[in-house]
């Protein structure tokens, strides 16, 4: 019964990590990797990964600022190029001002990825207008990039809950799957902290042993 337990408590944080992120003060670090896709269909290898470190929270003020290296992870065995030209997420308090640079040089507010339902809070682009893409910003096949977003939410907040994370792919050429000079999005996953996966391998190694007893 135990083992049961710890395995439950060990999906559920790991569910939870799936969908959303709570950072509270400077140095709350996480990771965010993505799938992609084109049109309904998710395609093999098409992949990248976001770095996400605070360097700011003022929680009087509302400011935060994120530090975000975006890397490119998509596999060059099945693709000849792609491009990663934005990166957006949702936020649960309202953004009253957003700002960007380094890698993308505009923050765009309730903005549209082609593709993905609702708008999104918040994406970072080389685009004043929109988070659809445009130009030719963002990180190619195998680089990496810093982006530095800087959100204002123009009062108190203790702590920030980040979702939905999604980026826009550009450029994207595949021979082997007869994809020419197309485009696509990708919703990430935040990738569980070590600790959540330790607490996984115990409680299945706990719940092995639990049935070996039994028989």
């Amino acid at each position: 019964m135990l083992a049961r337990a710890v395995l439950a408590a060990a999906l559920l944080c790991l569910s939870a990590a799936a969908s959303a992120v709570t950072i509270d003060s400077v140095g709350d670090a996480f990771t965010v990797d993505f799938a992609g896709s084109v049109g309904d269909d998710t395609l093999p290898g098409l992949t990248a990964r976001a770095s996400f470190v605070v360097t700011e929270f003022d929680a009087a003020t509302g400011h935060v600022v994120l530090e975000i290296t975006l890397t490119n992870t998509t596999d060059a065995s099945i693709w000849e190029s792609s491009r990663v030209s934005a990166i957006g997420f949702n936020a649960d308090h309202p953004i009253v001002s957003a700002s960007s640079s380094g890698l993308f040089s505009e923050a765009v507010t309730d903005g549209r990825f082609p593709g993905i339902r609702g708008l999104i809070d918040v994406c970072a682009i080389d685009n004043p207008n929109n988070c659809s893409g445009g130009g030719n910003g963002g990180v190619t096949l195998g680089q990496s990039g810093v982006v530095t977003m800087t959100l204002e939410f123009g009062g108190p907040i203790t702590s920030l809950d980040l979702s939905r994370f999604v980026v826009r792919y550009q450029s994207l050429n595949s021979e082997q799957l007869d994809i020419c000079d197309d485009s696509g999005v990708g919703e990430g996953v935040v990738v569980p902290e070590p600790r959540v996966l330790a607490l996984l391998g115990i409680a299945g190694l706990a719940l092995v042993g639990s049935r070996r007893r039994a028989a």
